[in-house]
């Protein structure tokens, strides 16, 4: 009896990486110019030396809730008015920064809301924020890439295998400008592949499933011209988001067939998150010693 290619054949798993706590710990780096992009944006903000470790911290607490960079913008707005209107409560307590409560209300239409609030457009907050990390690395470049740490968990996946990486994916938010110095600062010019498989906040596909559907589709294609017809592919999805991971899940033209979705615990996630993830059918928790064998499977 005859067997097709698909029941001979395993299926080409085809890896996708996000970038931001996936790849890098950029939330040193993000809140540093979120800082410096809500001081040039609203000139009125009062943001002085006497509340500036204590912001920076709370941005970089409350990262878990960013999904784009320029939400930073907002969040340092919305904390420092909240510890304004604190310390006029209390004037004798030092500033604090209310984290918590925006840590368990923030969802995409606070976020819209308070873009409406302060008069501005996604589009106007992205652009500045863009800019001062164009004069942020142009003014001190190796301080820039400094807040931005390559995990060592995949330094060492990744590091010295060169070719042997295949046609990986990189899935970001970022825009690819900032990627690429990232790892070229870094030294992994092997985790830096071409602009045809970097999909970033300016590629145009919309959310992270969109770009995976775009990625099989693009397979499909090739696997016809070269052949392959019968041979099945499977996207293989590194996030740190577990709503991300949901999404996938939810969208009906990414069957569980076609995809497996890991969840990095080393990321910007809550214990709740990884809770969820270590219980959900769809989804498998991993570490990085798991992450570099996925990366040599």
């Amino acid at each position: 009896m005859s067997m097709k290619a698909s029941d001979s054949l395993p299926p080409k798993r085809i890896l996708a990486l996000d970038f931001d706590g996936v790849v890098c710990a950029s939330s040193g780096e993000s809140s540093v110019s979120a800082i410096m992009a809500a001081k040039k944006f609203w000139p009125s903000l009062e943001i002085d030396d006497s509340i500036y470790d204590n912001l920076r911290n709370a941005i970089m607490e409350l990262r878990p809730i960013i999904e784009t960079g320029y939400e930073n913008m907002l969040v340092c707005r919305l904390l420092v008015e909240r510890s304004q209107e604190l310390a006029k409560e209390e004037r004798e307590r030092e500033r604090e920064m209310d984290t918590s409560s925006i840590l368990s209300s923030w969802n995409a239409n606070m976020r819209d809301d308070l873009t409406k609030q302060y008069q501005t457009t996604k589009e106007e907050l992205v652009k500045v924020f863009g800019q001062t990390r164009d004069e942020f690395i142009s003014s001190d470049f190796s301080a820039w890439v400094g807040l931005n740490e390559v995990y060592s968990c995949v330094r060492e996946a990744v590091e010295g295998r060169g070719e042997e990486m295949g046609d990986f994916y990189i899935i970001t938010t970022k825009q690819e400008r900032f990627v690429r110095a990232i790892l070229s600062g870094s030294s992994l010019s092997s985790l830096a592949p071409p602009s045809s498989r970097l999909f970033d906040l300016d590629s145009g596909l919309g959310p992270k499933p969109n770009v995976l559907k775009h990625i099989l589709r693009t397979h499909q294609r090739e696997r016809k011209r070269e052949g392959e017809r019968e041979r099945e592919l499977k996207i293989v999805f590194v996030e740190d988001r577990v709503e991300t991971l949901l999404q996938v899940i939810n969208d009906p033209d990414i069957p569980e067939t076609k995809r497996e979705l890991y969840l990095a615990d080393w990321g910007y996630n809550t214990a709740a998150q990884r809770e969820m993830a270590r219980h959900h059918p769809q989804i498998t928790l991993i570490d990085g010693t798991q992450f570099k064998d996925l990366i040599i499977s």
